[in-house]
């Protein structure tokens, strides 16, 4: 997911408006009425990894085996959990391919899609050697991480050829599908609605790119293969996150939105290490506090990028029908200001930046100040679904 590192101002005052919504840990539940979050529960899967890189590997190569395991079992969507893997996004992607040359891009790719064909046996319900299903998910994991790590320095042989070194994550990953299939797995059933990967439309854009782990019979859980079991309010803002990002978008009728057809009833921890699962009912979320915090994400987000929004063709036209306070000339300066980000290196250094960059920063807080009172007094949401409708009109020709 991707709501835990922040890319810029907009992003950092989003996650503390999440943070406000982060419920105690009280208010938190298991399925077998254990406590949650207790710090002193001895794991069920104790980590026995030797170097912080394996974790990483391991924590996601656990999220593919969680998700075929699932699909294994459950009718709805078994054809999604193979498209649009983070891992693929490595084939396409643009520093990749003018990494390699035409043969080396090619036998990667080969490999690949030879990779996939077990994992796809296995999920239409033939035996598969769990080895086998194992290694496939490493290697998806590397994939992903150098995907996601811009680091193409890796060769075939590093993704696909066996290495001893990870034989430790081989022995941890069957300990955690164990537990998995213990504590996970009875939740879910061949009728059960999955969403694998969802993502949030709009809601997902305003964080820089966000998408849970899986969505399940009106939940959003996300997987956690961490050490700690004590008490995360990252963690939590993290789920949290999701469903107020899930809110925004279903409130614009974002058809982007994965989860636009299904409701959110609850969140959830899944704790592999600790067989544990930490639930929260949404509904005793404050309704005016989820209402306010929405609303503010998309004050935030608009005050940014509302310039990306209108058609320089008719920008003139639209500015005076929506009664936006600003000229075009003045937005495009503002949302350039705001897209390379310079507010939060002159609210971050404020007591030392020049004389010059000290009026750039008051004309900046001017428009901010214009826009948000314009916003205040507007139906946002309204607002930001026409913005859409334009964009699309604009993508469209």
């Amino acid at each position: 997911m991707s709501l835990v590192r922040p890319f810029g101002y907009r992003e950092k005052r989003i996650k503390e408006i999440i943070k406000s919504l982060v419920p105690k840990k009280e208010h938190f539940y298991s399925t077998d009425q254990c406590y949650c979050f207790d710090s002193k529960k001895i794991p069920s899967v104790p980590y026995e990894l030797d170097a912080k890189q394996k974790a990483g590997i391991c924590g996601t190569a656990f999220d593919y085996l969680a998700r075929f395991s699932i699909a294994r079992i459950v009718d709805h969507n078994r054809n999604t959990v193979l498209e649009h893997l983070t891992a693929e996004n490595l084939l396409t992607h643009k520093s990749f391919l003018l990494k390699g040359n035409d043969s080396y891009i090619q036998d990667l790719k080969n490999r690949y899609n030879d990779l996939l064909t077990p994992i796809n046996n296995y999920i239409l319900g033939a035996p598969i050697d769990e080895d086998i299903l194992i290694t496939s998910s490493i290697i998806l994991s590397k994939m992903e991480m150098i995907s996601r790590g811009n680091d193409f320095s890796a060769s075939v042989s590093y993704l696909f050829e066996n290495d001893s070194e990870l034989d430790c994550i081989t022995t941890e990953l069957k300990k955690m599908l164990r537990s998995f299939e213990k504590t996970f797995l009875p939740l879910i059933h061949k009728d059960s609605i999955v969403v694998y990967n969802p993502v949030f439309g709009i809601g997902s854009h305003m964080i820089g790119g966000a998408d849970a782990d899986i969505y399940i019979d009106g939940v959003i859980y996300d997987f956690k293969t961490s050490i700690k079991n004590g008490w995360n309010g990252g963690d939590v803002a993290q789920v949290i996150g999701y469903f107020l990002l899930d809110k925004i978008s279903k409130q614009i009728n974002d058809d982007l939105d994965d989860l636009l057809e299904y409701p959110v009833k609850k969140v959830a921890l899944y704790k592999v290490r600790y067989s544990e699962i930490a639930f929260f009912d949404v509904s005793n979320l404050s309704q005016s506090s989820v209402d306010e915090a929405a609303k503010e994400i998309c004050i935030l987000y608009l005050t940014e990028n509302l310039f990306r929004f209108i058609p320089l063709s008719k920008a003139e036209e639209h500015i005076k029908r929506l009664g936006i306070p600003l000229t075009m000339d003045e937005l495009h300066r503002y949302c350039s200001s705001m897209s390379s980000q310079e507010i939060e290196w002159y609210i971050n250094d404020g007591d030392e930046i020049s004389e010059e960059n000290k009026k750039t920063l008051t004309k900046i807080l001017e428009k901010r100040k214009i826009l948000r009172k314009y916003f205040d007094g507007i139906d946002v949401f309204c607002f930001l679904q026409e913005m859409l409708t334009l964009e699309k009109e604009r993508l469209r020709g």
